[in-house]
This record gives structure tokens, C-alpha cells and sequence, in this order.
């Protein structure tokens, strides 16, 4: 896992390009210096702040954000118990499965293959529909404002919620399915459709949740989403 976490890694770090604009603004400004002689250019995004400042800074302004921000604490918790959650069924699949249907040790880890496929699928359905849903409800509302006058607002942040309702079916459904049926002794392959519909719930409302903080929060949604993990990884303790 290590391996091929280093080997993603550094393949990125040669393939990929730089897509932050304060980053790239900035490189232009040391360019610019460099070929102008003017030592006063500046980046319209730079804030003047020394590497330390700016460190504190980016170190503080998580914990404000979920403080201070209603959605980013309301979306950070709900992602939290969901993933506790998820935990939660990583942690017990083994003894249920061993326990009660006999399954190998060798074996065992086949139980979590529901999960698995589930996460792909919710993956799958969330990129396949998030972006065009949201083109095409920008073009009725730019469609709408043409019609009526008023200003276009173009893409809105809330339009990669609509999946967000359907996860959050999906999880408690799966749970149900997950836990009433391991203790009922049902066959194993129906608690693994619950842990199924219960990766597709999670991805669905990970995702739905992210990309909206990002759309939201724009060139602070890096600490957002630092907000959002840090409650999530510490609930899901």
C-alpha cells in the first residue's frame, strides 16, 4: 500500500500541473520582477504575509471557519456520523461473519467486498451526473434571469447537493438491512447487500458534501475541507 501510495505520488508530482491561482499568479509576479526589474509587482491574491504568518494563519482558520460558519459545522458533524458509521461496520464485520456464518479466516475478507462495489457505484453515479446536472441547471437559471431581467448567477454551490438526500437514505437503509439480517442469521449474502447500499450511501454524501464546500468557499476551501476532516476523523474515533 505504501509502495503504490509513493509511486502515485511522485507519477503526480511530474504529470500534474499547478492549478492554484494564487500560486500560478504568483509565479507570474517573480517572472514579471525578473524581466521588468521592478521589485513591487504584486499578485492581486497575495496577502502579504510572511511563510510563518500565513502558516499560523491557514493553522487557525479551520477551527474559526467550523466555529464560525453554521454550514461548514452542520455539514462537518453530519459527515462525522456518517463515517462513524462506517467504522462502525468495518470494526464488526469481522466477528459477524466469523460469528455468525462460519466464515474462514481466509474468507472473511470477502464480506467486505459489498462496501467495495458499493463505494464504486456510488462513485460512478456521482461523477456521471454532478457536473451535468449542474451545467444544466445553470443554463435554466441563466435562461430564467434572460427572460425576466434580473442578474444571471451562473453555477451555485447548491447544485451538487441533490444526491445528498439519497446517501443519507441509502446509509441508515443499509445499516438496517446490515444489522438486522446478521442477527436474524438471513444468508450472508443479504448483509452484504446492506453494507452494499450503505458504501453507495456514503460515497454519495461524501462527495455531495465536498464539492460543495469546494464550490462554496472557493480559495478558502481547502481550509474548510480541513475543518471538515479533522471533526470527521476525531467523531469517527
Amino acid at each position: 500500500m505504501f509502495a503504490s501510495a509513493a509511486s502515485v505520488t511522485l507519477i503526480m508530482l511530474v504529470v500534474m500541473k499547478e492549478s492554484y491561482a494564487p500560486v500560478i499568479l504568483q509565479r507570474k509576479v517573480e517572472r514579471l520582477r525578473k524581466e521588468t526589474g521592478n521589485p513591487l509587482l504584486r499578485s492581486k491574491l497575495d496577502t502579504g504575509l510572511s511563510p510563518r504568518d500565513f502558516f499560523k494563519r491557514s493553522i487557525i482558520r479551520p477551527v474559526k471557519m467550523f466555529v464560525y460558519s453554521p454550514i461548514i459545522s452542520v455539514m462537518a458533524i453530519y459527515t462525522a456520523i456518517t463515517y462513524a458509521y462506517l467504522y462502525l461496520q468495518f470494526t464488526t464485520m469481522t466477528e459477524v461473519f466469523q460469528g455468525q456464518y462460519g466464515f474462514t479466516t481466509s474468507l472473511v475478507g470477502l464480506s467486505f467486498l459489498g462496501l467495495g462495489v458499493g463505494s464504486l457505484v456510488g462513485v460512478f453515479v456521482y461523477s456521471g451526473t454532478s457536473d451535468r446536472y449542474m451545467r444544466r441547471k445553470a443554463a435554466e437559471a441563466d435562461k430564467l434571469a434572460e427572460e425576466t431581467g434580473i442578474e444571471k448567477q451562473g453555477m451555485k454551490p447548491e447544485y451538487r447537493l441533490p444526491l445528498l438526500p439519497i446517501g443519507a437514505i441509502f446509509i441508515p437503509a443499509g445499516l438496517f438491512i446490515y444489522g438486522w439480517t446478521a442477527e436474524k442469521k438471513v444468508h450472508w449474502i443479504v448483509p452484504i447487500i446492506g453494507t452494499a447500499f450503505g458504501g453507495v450511501g456514503n460515497i454519495l454524501v461524501f462527495f455531495s458534501i465536498q464539492t460543495y464546500l469546494v464550490d462554496a468557499f472557493t480559495i478558502y476551501a481547502a481550509s474548510a475541507l480541513a475543518s471538515n476532516t479533522i471533526i470527521r476523523v476525531w467523531l469517527g474515533q
